[in-house]
């Protein structure tokens, strides 16, 4: 397994908001964790991509690094699309400027963004944005890449440029884990979900079986919104 999740925990105040939760992803595979709203969700998104210390349990990734999509986009403003892609490959890993380069417009031409190249990030609607985050978490060549629902700031038609670069990569086998609200994503493009609720991770299995036959009254009572085709008339928030 690329990623194996065993007995996390964690609490904030004396609230436990991760609750002995575990799971794993194997190389290549596309997971999805849904859930409600407050689940912990995002939390455990965290503290896999090392941004939390978990109370206890173990978070072991096979082969590094991580790479991560935020809901925010989090581009230097000051800095323009190809400046923004090649700050972390230059300052952190030593790539010499121009392969920097010819590598982030290789990776801006995959995201449908090469004619941006010189935008400011102020010039970009959110799904430009979003799309710029992914290609520079992608200069830093991640073994897995974590997404913490990137498409929540934004309307259906820039949702959908986002699922869709999100989908080419799931095709391509990058290894993803994302926290989403997108359940016809989910369902479609996921191999594995898991069911998070109350910080513990209630149901996990094939993407096609969860959605299809779910086992708990839980993941069956979060699902009631989606019609059996699986194409929500409209999202369902987490």
């Amino acid at each position: 397994m690329m990623l194996h999740i065993d007995s996390v925990y964690k609490s904030f105040g004396g609230d436990a908001v991760v609750r002995g939760a575990g799971f794993s992803v194997a190389e290549g595979e596309t997971a999805a964790l849904i859930g409600p709203s407050g689940a912990g969700k995002s939390t455990l998104l965290r503290i896999i991509g090392g941004l939390e210390t978990p109370d206890s349990g173990s978070v072991r990734v096979e082969r590094g690094p991580i790479g991560m999509v935020f809901q925010g986009f989090h581009l230097f403003p000051h800095k323009n699309v190809l400046d923004n892609l090649i700050l972390a490959p230059v300052t952190v890993r030593r790539e010499p400027k121009e392969a920097a380069r010819t590598r982030a417009r290789a990776l801006l031409n995959e995201v449908g963004l090469a004619h941006k190249e010189a935008a400011m990030p102020s010039r970009l609607s959110g799904g430009e944005r979003q799309r710029v985050a992914i290609a520079r978490a992608l200069m830093m060549e991640p073994a897995l890449l974590l997404f913490d629902e990137p498409t929540s700031a934004l309307d259906p038609q820039l949702t959908a440029e986002v699922l869709g670069v999100m989908q080419a990569l799931a095709r391509k086998k990058m290894t993803m884990l994302g926290v989403t609200h997108e359940l016809a994503f989910a369902r479609q493009a996921a191999d594995r979900v898991y069911f998070m609720s109350g910080g513990e991770i209630v149901e996990g299995g094939m993407a096609r079986a969860m959605f299809e036959a779910p086992r708990t009254a839980a993941l069956r009572a979060f699902l009631s919104p989606m019609p059996p085709d699986g194409v929500p008339s409209g999202r369902v928030a987490t």
